[in-house]
């Protein structure tokens, strides 16, 4: 299927490792320009390296910044423009924070996991929102924002059933909570001018580096019954996966969809 989105100027935050990275290559793939962005610019060279080996160098951008931060975010939207052209899409893959073993935990905790896993994605999506209600209609193309979210924000997941010691996700499932709600409210408003608002909310994820790869390593006879026990499909998901929800989901092919949370997690958290 042609997703339609061949010249269009994508805007990937968090696209130098792990499911960002992959976002970055199935758009590319399917003939967008693509800006990635990182805070790590050894991190990001490379993935701007590797996706330039693989597509034309002339569709791939990079810029180092934090896109949690309301300057970097202008600087960074500015500076793409400049060189891509007008941005239509773009998806805000940002978050992280660690968890804490019970719901007693301080206001620092708090205040960390909401700036990290709510407040980055808003900044960042508000501001490309505007950017494109200000044009005039007929220059908005086919405007559509992207969060990356996730199934702790869904459902209260609790303490990890049968395995002992491990913490419920208070703060991080909370903040991605409210990220879900407030992209659901923010399609409301600019759907009226034709730009839509969604959110993909992945399940547990392998790929280099990730946490999930880390666990299974360290204690695999914990980890991998685990996942049989609590997924549907009795696998981790990979990068790719959510990277293929996150294009078509922004793509003019779900060109009806808006201020909808798709979930990519195997089928833990449809009973």
């Amino acid at each position: 299927m042609d997703l339609l989105l061949r010249d269009k100027v994508v805007f990937v935050a968090g696209g130098s490792r792990g499911i960002g990275f992959e976002i970055a290559r199935g758009f590319l793939g399917e003939g967008a320009k693509v800006a990635i962005t990182g805070r790590n610019p050894g991190s990001l060279n490379a993935a701007f390296e590797s996706l330039c080996s693989a597509f034309s160098p002339n569709s791939v951008f990079s810029f180092s910044g934090d896109m949690s931060r309301t300057e970097d975010i202008i600087s960074g939207l500015d500076t793409v423009e400049a060189a891509l052209g007008p941005i239509e899409i773009a998806v805000a893959n940002v978050g992280g924070g660690s968890q804490v073993a019970d719901a007693d935990f301080s206001d620092a905790v708090w205040e960390d996991a909401l700036q990290q896993n709510l407040m980055a994605s808003v900044r960042l999506l508000r501001a490309m929102g505007m950017r494109l209600r200000r044009r005039p209609a007929e220059n908005r193309g086919d405007g559509s924002l992207v969060a990356v979210s996730s199934i702790a924000g869904l459902r209260a997941l609790g303490p990890l059933r049968g395995v002992e010691n491990m913490e419920p996700v208070f703060a991080y499932g909370a903040s991605k909570a409210a990220l879900t709600h407030w992209v659901r409210n923010f399609a409301r408003e600019l759907g009226h001018h034709g730009i839509r608002v969604n959110a993909v909310a992945p399940g547990n994820i392998i790929f280099d580096g990730s946490t999930w790869e880390r666990m299974i390593e360290a204690q695999p006879e914990i980890w991998l019954p685990w996942i049989e026990r609590e997924v549907a499909l009795q696998r981790l998901g990979t990068a790719e996966e959510i990277a293929d929800a996150v294009v078509f989901v922004a793509s003019p092919r779900a060109g009806f969809v808006s201020g909808e949370c798709f979930v990519v997690d195997g089928g833990q958290v449809c009973n």
